[in-house]
């Protein structure tokens, strides 16, 4: 959490503790930072963000940082955010990456995050549309996540907080220079696992989205209707199956 008056760089550090490891909670606790115990089953992401809106009040700080328990920034990355927010940026998405891999499935992850980065935020930010979010590395104006968190329904949360941003018409930041590593998955069984849960969070916004085009429409609001559209695209390695089915289908037909 970054608190109020930004050029004061004040900043408080929140860890949720998920039914971590005793040790692990033992360690943060040495740490200057806050660590709060969750007292919820079935964990979720959408879960440990309600439970953190609903330790703290509407006023207490300016922005809201999301990272993964995974992620590691550089020093100064809180600053570079604090100055963002400073020049008024209401909502951002910085650059996620990958850390160093060491295998062929982390490699291909790390990679189709990198073509992500280049046509969905770098590429739309270039032509004047808003940033795709990507789960962590998110940072919001406080009074705004707080009054929106609660509306989280599925394992989609950055395509839900998508969803209200546009449709309010904020616009998403990126943060290019901005950096968040990632520690990308290394076997194939949770990439397979991970591509499927992405799958279905992306058709369910769609399904939820695609109530409000006609309004959308409408009100010229282009971000929304763009968003519409990238969630009815076909995964890349679904469109790379396919050209090779259409491309045997002609040459044999």
């Amino acid at each position: 959490f970054l608190r109020q008056t930004y050029p004061r760089n004040l900043y408080e550090l929140v860890v949720i503790s998920d039914h971590m490891q005793k040790g692990t909670d033992e360690e943060l606790e040495q740490l200057p930072i806050r660590v709060i115990y969750a007292d919820y089953k079935n964990s979720s992401k959408a879960k440990a963000l309600k439970f953190v809106k609903n330790s703290y009040g509407p006023a207490d700080f300016d922005s809201i940082v999301i990272l993964d328990a995974d992620n590691t920034v550089k020093t100064d990355f809180l600053e570079q955010i604090n100055c963002a927010r400073y020049a008024g940026m209401k909502a951002i998405q910085v650059h996620r990456t990958s850390k160093a891999q060491n295998s062929e499935i982390g490699l291909l992850d790390a990679m189709s995050e990198e073509i992500n980065n280049s046509i969905f935020r770098a590429g739309h930010i270039t032509v004047g549309l808003s940033s795709a979010l990507i789960g962590s590395g998110m940072i919001f104006d406080y009074q705004w996540f707080y009054g929106h968190v609660d509306n989280l329904a599925t394992t989609g949360e950055d395509k839900e907080f998508e969803a209200m941003l546009l449709y309010e018409k904020i616009h998403i930041n990126y943060l290019e220079n901005v950096y968040v590593y990632d520690e990308k998955v290394q076997k194939t069984d949770n990439f397979k696992n991970q591509r499927r849960r992405w799958l279905a969070a992306q058709y369910i916004a769609l399904r939820n989205m695609s109530r409000f085009l006609r309004s959308a429409i409408a009100n010229g609001n282009i971000d929304y209707c763009d968003k519409i559209i990238q969630h009815a695209l076909v995964p890349r390695i679904i469109n790379l199956l396919l050209v090779l089915i259409f491309s045997c289908f002609i040459t044999f037909h």
